[in-house]
């Protein structure tokens, strides 16, 4: 289940959670980890896994990717989880050390069997996140998640003024307004320079986020004459991340525990110590810069530096995954030319810039080598890696039931390759002309 839900609306979920978990299910909360700076936590609701992304902690949109996740478990289920685990031990002189835990799961030791693969995923997106944690600490994610609650209460609170009915009671950063004709709204939305999101003819869901809570702090973002063109009703809005306001969701909803407890999240607040402390960690680090990195580290090898500047160009960071595609055209036409010269070089029918991680390519690579097995009309199914290969075969990416998987336009003039799947099927990726 989803917390806050896609309509914005914060719900208690312990009654399902607790009726679920006495049915002997294991129950997944999809979280958003900025409005749990404020909200109750998963784990303290009764979830036993609770998973996300961490786009929000300093990652910009970039069109909907590449970000982290996260995923937590509750105790007792450490041992499914995958990737690796890192725990705190001790070194030959008994001061701390970190190294790698459960490793009797891993693709190296467990074969098959295993439950983990040991392949780099999302490393840069992941320290991006953390670091902006450490350098804001807990009361500075509050702050930020107050200011951006702050300002979806004052706009709901100004519409609500101007006569415009707003559907939402309970709510973290989205709420959903009754509008005469959503289509023409959102028109008009967009010629301000504003995206809205249709639900459906006759409702608008507006979300804020950092950045357009301090666009509308700054003046620069007026949605109350966007709804009532010629109203003089304004947001009120308090001092940012005012300590005093009242949070618009249940009481018995409203975080009380602590978080990021740790030091290294309590220490590095001013620019100058973070730079330190990212020096040194640096130090501690063995790079390129150091000398040759041995089989592994695969970000680490293959990502140079100016790969890694795009991330910062606001043209990439700050599209909008459902940015209408009139909007993205630039953008569309950057991806289909990159795709079809990739195609044109390996010979394969279509290639998809989808996969971020070592082990989702593996899968992706798995299933067009089997498809041109069956077609050339030899037994056996996907045969893309050899056992003794550094990483082990991944079989085909399950989806959830119900799914469409959708890839971006394969070509410059925008013709897209989807593959929708039935509940339970098996995603299967464009055949290549050769094996």
């Amino acid at each position: 289940m989803q917390y806050p839900g896609a309509s914005g609306a914060v719900w208690d979920p312990r009654e399902v959670l607790a009726s679920a978990s006495a049915a002997g299910a294991v129950t997944v909360v999809a979280a958003d980890l900025l409005a749990l700076t404020l909200l109750t936590s998963p784990g303290e609701l009764g979830a036993d896994v609770a998973v996300g992304t961490t786009q929000r902690f300093g990652v910009p949109m970039g069109f909907g990717g590449p970000h982290a996740g996260y995923l937590a478990v509750r105790a007792g289920l450490e041992r499914q989880l995958p990737g690796r685990l890192v725990g705190v031990s001790q070194d030959s002189s008994g001061a701390p050390a970190y190294r790698l835990s459960l490793q009797a799961r891993e693709q190296h030791i467990r074969r098959e069997k295993a439950t983990s693969n040991i392949c780099t995923a999302q490393v840069l997106l992941a320290v991006m996140a953390s670091m902006y944690a450490v350098y804001h600490g807990p009361d500075g994610l509050r702050w930020i998640a107050r200011t951006v609650h702050e300002s979806a209460v004052a706009t709901a609170d100004a519409l609500r003024d101007a006569g415009v009915s707003v559907l939402s009671d309970s709510f973290f950063d989205t709420f959903l307004v009754e509008v005469a004709d959503a289509a023409e709204l959102e028109r008009r939305a967009r010629k301000a320079g504003i995206l809205v999101r249709i639900v459906d003819e006759t409702t608008i869901a507006v979300a804020f986020d950092e950045v357009s809570a301090a666009d509308l702090r700054a003046g620069e973002l007026d949605l109350v004459s966007l709804f009532t063109p010629g109203s003089e009703a304004r947001p009120r809005a308090a001092a940012a991340g005012a300590a005093d306001l009242v949070l618009r969701v249940p009481e018995s909803l409203r975080r009380t525990s602590g978080f990021l407890g740790h030091p290294v999240f309590n220490t590095h607040h001013s620019e100058t110590s973070m730079m330190r402390y990212l020096s040194y960690l640096a130090g501690l680090d063995y790079a390129l810069d150091r000398g040759m990195i041995p089989l592994g580290s695969c970000t680490m090898k293959l990502n140079s530096a100016v790969e890694m500047e795009s991330v910062t160009w606001p043209e990439f960071a700050r599209i909008h995954p459902f940015a209408p595609a009139e909007d993205v055209q630039g953008y569309l036409e950057l991806i289909g030319q990159l795709e079809t010269w990739l195609a044109e070089v390996t010979g394969y029918d279509a290639v998809s810039l989808q996969p971020n991680a070592g082990s989702q390519g593996s899968s992706r690579g798995s299933s067009p080598s089997g498809a041109t097995t069956r077609r050339a009309g030899t037994a056996g199914g996907p045969s893309a890696s050899s056992p003794r290969a550094r990483t082990a075969p991944m079989r085909p990416r399950r989806c959830w039931p119900g799914c469409g998987s959708s890839w971006s336009p394969a070509t410059a003039s925008g013709t897209s390759i989807s593959r929708t799947c039935a509940p339970g099927s098996t995603s299967i990726a464009t055949s290549s002309r050769r094996s």
